[in-house]
């Protein structure tokens, strides 16, 4: 009985000691994506995961770009409260539906967001008001 305990207990610690490192992994990797992308996920209520994009815009390299995503009952990936309003999202979110590569999605929306900064190549001419 006694051999039985201690060989749950070091299975146990083993457990705890690999969800630890695996912890340590993700927030490495979360810093990294932070750092490098200005990239950060944020839990909203319970089902929703707000992402922040910064370092999008050269000559506002704080601006916000972001969007939340949840995914429904049917497995479906829905996106909301995109800001700036992205043209063209509902197709990217169709896109993700079929792929479900979110990680290509997550490029692919900064991108459309790098696109739509006013004076980068590809972007929308400013619309000044007189």
């Amino acid at each position: 009985m006694r051999a039985q305990l201690a060989t749950l207990e070091r299975a146990i610690a083993e457990q705890e000691v690999a969800s630890e490192r695996r912890a340590a992994e993700l927030a490495k990797g979360t810093s990294m994506y932070k750092r490098w992308l200005g990239l950060t996920f944020e839990r909203v209520g319970d089902d929703r995961l707000r992402l922040d994009l910064t370092h999008v815009d050269p000559s506002l390299p704080e601006r916000s770009f972001s969007f939340e995503v949840f995914v429904d009952a049917n497995n479906l990936y829905h996106v909301s409260n995109c800001s700036p309003p992205l043209p063209g999202l509902p197709l990217l979110v169709s896109r993700l539906n079929e792929t479900n590569n979110f990680a290509e999605f997550v490029r692919t929306v900064r991108r459309k967001f790098q696109e739509s900064v006013p004076g980068r190549e590809g972007a929308p001419p400013t619309i000044t008001q007189p």
